[in-house]
């Protein structure tokens, strides 16, 4: 489990952050006590943020008409810089085939990938990004940065070693 000290800061750190991040840092007083929070209180809160966080992320692409997954497998189509099995994006974006047929899907319906036949075997077929799914790539990416720039700002520098200390530890358990 968190300890106290560790849990109470980055409560503190995602509450007061994000507040800011949200520009109402001014509703938020500084001097919120911790002390009594309980483990559960505790990561309810760090999910909490981590879907506030995710919610802010996909905002930013709001203007794009893109979500963090589309962005996610026309990075990799892009940065592939030729077409790709469906099977390998999958690997690629970590998830299960049916699911990324159903991504391309979408992707094909907004006009930003293409499916293309796979000259070295006919029975299947590879996922080409078209100029406007570079265009939009390239749009989200930057609306995604910018977002990420605007959400981290709410860690001070001096804290944010402290958060990822903590915040690595989950991935251990």
């Amino acid at each position: 489990m968190v300890g106290r000290g560790p849990a109470r800061f980055l409560d503190a750190l995602i509450v007061i952050g994000l507040a800011r991040a949200e520009g109402l840092a001014r509703a938020i007083p500084l001097t919120l006590d911790y002390t009594d929070m309980n483990d559960n209180e505790v990561l309810w809160s760090i999910v909490h943020a981590g879907n506030r966080i995710q919610e802010r992320l996909e905002d930013s692409l709001e203007e794009t008409g893109l979500s963090l997954a589309k962005l996610k497998a026309l990075k990799h189509l892009v940065e592939a810089r030729e077409p790709m099995a469906l099977g390998q994006l999958a690997e690629k974006i970590a998830c299960v085939k049916s699911n990324v047929t159903q991504l391309v899907d979408r992707l094909e319906n907004d006009g930003l990938v293409q499916r293309v036949p796979d000259p070295s075997d006919r029975r299947s077929v590879l996922a080409a990004v078209t100029e406007e799914g570079r265009r939009r790539y390239k749009a989200g990416s930057a609306a995604l940065a910018e977002a990420e720039r605007e959400m981290l700002t709410a860690i001070p520098d001096g804290a944010r070693g402290s958060v990822n200390s903590v915040l690595s530890g989950f991935n251990k358990v």
